[in-house]
């Protein structure tokens, strides 16, 4: 238990939290085994890293890593997103529009 709480706060301290989430009764369960944050942790580090680096800095097989991911794909415990820097996007400014309509959708359009 104590190894795999050493490996979730190394997974937590280069994180960065995107989404969450209230999960009331959960249906599925996220059992993560010592290779699941093994592999975890170098796609933390390097989401685009190949199966093949992935297995030689794990020192895993490349199959138990193609499982290991295909596994994680399945589990609706673990989401992969994109997350961009906007300090990168040169000559664009990103920006998000949150609307609520109450009313009149014709309202709305003469706006």
């Amino acid at each position: 238990m104590e190894q795999k709480t050493e490996l979730v706060k190394n997974l937590i301290s280069n994180a960065r939290i995107v989404l969450t989430l209230d999960a009331k009764e959960s249906e599925f369960r996220a059992d993560l085994t010592k290779t699941d944050f093994k592999i975890l942790d170098q796609l933390l580090k390097n989401p685009r890293e190949k199966i093949d680096s992935i297995s030689k800095s794990t020192m895993l097989s490349t199959k138990t890593v193609t499982r290991t991911i295909e596994k994680f794909e399945k589990n609706p415990a673990i989401q992969f997103t994109i997350i961009y820097d906007p300090r990168k996007l040169e000559k664009f400014v990103a920006f998000a529009v949150l609307a609520m309509v109450q009313n009149d959708i014709k309202k709305l359009k003469k706006i």
